[in-house]
């Protein structure tokens, strides 16, 4: 059985991520996406610019020949300081502020979000730069925690080993540019 943590940085205020990102010793990969879905000025091509909010796709996948062991991937994100956490739901209400959306081949993983006060779900946070992950999202009006320095995703289940390709998953979830 093989434990594996995966430190994703986001590099600039634009979302490049110079990915793919490969866990040492590990047939473990992800690569970091990122496109801009709303900004403070309308128009068809929006830009990064303060006020503007970017959503990060993170696609993890697992070319090994044997499954990952239980509850062993965590997948922790350091957050630049231009950006902040939105904490309110990628809908902008109270729901998940990520998606978790299975791949085909399947990770045979789970990561369920039951609210940002519940330490047993599998989204961790961080207000000490890392240090611990104990820190309760308070979101502001507008949904966003810029307390937040890190988010922390602790997947459960064994993850599957590949079959003809890779098993995969992937996280969606936003920062507004500070």
């Amino acid at each position: 059985m093989r434990r594996v943590a995966i430190v994703a940085a986001l590099c600039s205020i634009c979302g490049n991520f110079p990915g793919p990102l490969v866990a040492a010793g590990s047939d473990l990969k992800i690569s970091i996406t990122s496109k801009v879905v709303s900004g403070p000025i309308a128009q068809s091509n929006p830009k990064a610019l303060p006020g503007s909010i970017i959503e990060y796709s993170a696609q993890v996948s697992y070319g090994g020949d044997e499954a990952l062991g239980e509850h062993s991937l965590a997948i922790t994100n350091p957050i630049p300081q231009s950006l902040s956490l939105v904490v309110s739901g990628l809908d902008g209400g109270v729901s998940s502020p990520f998606d978790f959306v299975e791949g085909l081949p399947p990770s045979d993983l789970t990561c369920l979000f039951r609210s940002l006060a519940d330490r047993d779900d599998c989204l961790e946070f961080s207000s000490n730069g890392g240090v611990s992950f104990d820190y309760q999202p308070t979101p502001d009006p507008d949904g966003i925690d810029p307390a937040i320095t890190h988010l922390r995703f602790r997947l459960r289940g064994a993850m599957a080993p590949a079959a003809a390709e890779p098993s995969y998953f992937t996280l969606r979830y936003r920062m507004k540019v500070d």
